[in-house]
């Protein structure tokens, strides 16, 4: 027998272990065992929606008479899932749903394009050094060599860059869990936001029409922009959106901005990558990830220690550890 839990996942198996599983699947019958859902994920998909709230819309896009039950959502931190789709139902390219709001990655593709992973679940007395410890273990976690570590948030959440994308492809696609609390992680999205500092905001705030002015700069070609997915307006900045990495590219590398007399400084920014840098609104060093960011290259690459090698860190022991295994 099995019990399930919400949003679809079996609370309780032989070993003890925690296993997804479609509803109406005992964890026997089904593909998403425990040792192996990671691997059968189809899509790393970037959202603001609640999990029932994704799982429907999903569900409208893939066909409007998709079964609820044939699609399972697992959050890995807050903006971030992991979905599985049954495979009689098409496949979703990567990229914008705008009329969604939504960004969807194929899970195994987007692998291939980052070397960062996102961790969510970590035990609220794991410190980074623990971590850092079980990331570097391949027998324990798939991992091995990384080149940045952030620091675990008080959510239980952090990033790790890895050296290369094999150790990453390890990582994503096994069970992780510590002392007995199921981790679950994720590639780490592509870019696809610029953060712009220096408008102005009028005396009556973020209007309609001052909106539309910032919608019409940086949608415009001959900014380098093209069409917006979402614009957020905070005190001192604007986060943009838009549907491809090559668009944040093209905007970060027409220089200068100018916008209702004020020039500005227009940065790539990503909420996940922020992890390396944690925001500071009156620092100048909020916001660091992203200026040091080349669209062209793997995300998140800069190391959280000011770009040093963490690998230069690691002990004899670890590194003997390491050699016997491989």
């Amino acid at each position: 027998s099995s019990s399930h839990l919400q949003d679809g996942f079996n609370q309780s198996t032989s070993n003890g272990q925690k296993q997804p599983v479609h509803r109406g699947e005992t964890p026997g019958s089904s593909q998403l065992g425990a040792s192996n859902w990671q691997t059968l994920a189809k899509y790393v998909v970037v959202s603001k929606l609640d999990c029932q709230g994704l799982k429907s819309t999903i569900g409208f896009i893939i066909g409007s008479r998709a079964d609820q039950d044939d699609i399972v959502i697992r959050k890995v931190v807050s903006g971030l899932h992991l979905v599985f789709v049954k495979d009689e139902y098409k496949s979703i390219e990567d990229g914008c749903h705008q009329d969604q709001k939504i960004m969807i990655y194929r899970f195994k593709h987007l692998m291939k394009k980052t070397k960062t992973a996102i961790f969510g679940g970590i035990p609220k007395d794991h410190s980074k050094d623990d971590m850092e410890l079980y990331v570097r273990h391949r027998k324990k976690s798939g991992g091995g060599h990384i080149k940045a570590c952030s620091d675990v948030t008080e959510d239980g959440e952090m990033a790790v860059t890895f050296v290369d994308h094999e150790v990453l492809e390890r990582v994503c696609t096994t069970q992780h869990s510590l002392d007995s609390h199921e981790l679950v992680v994720a590639p780490c999205p592509p870019i696809t936001s610029i953060v712009v500092e220096g408008i102005s905001l009028p005396a009556e705030g973020a209007t309609k029409r001052f909106r539309a002015k910032i919608d019409n700069y940086f949608s415009n070609e001959d900014h380098g922009g093209a069409d917006i997915v979402e614009i957020e307006i905070k005190e001192k900045r604007v986060v943009i959106s838009f549907e491809t990495e090559e668009v944040v590219e093209s905007v970060c590398t027409h220089s200068p901005h100018k916008f209702l007399g004020h020039v500005l400084t227009v940065k790539p920014y990503s909420q996940f990558h922020s992890y390396f840098h944690p925001e500071e609104e009156d620092s100048t060093e909020s916001d660091g990830a992203a200026s040091s960011v080349s669209s062209k290259k793997t995300k998140a690459d800069s190391s959280a220690s000011g770009g040093k090698d963490e690998d230069e860190k690691m002990s004899g022991a670890d590194k003997e550890e390491e050699e016997e295994e491989e």
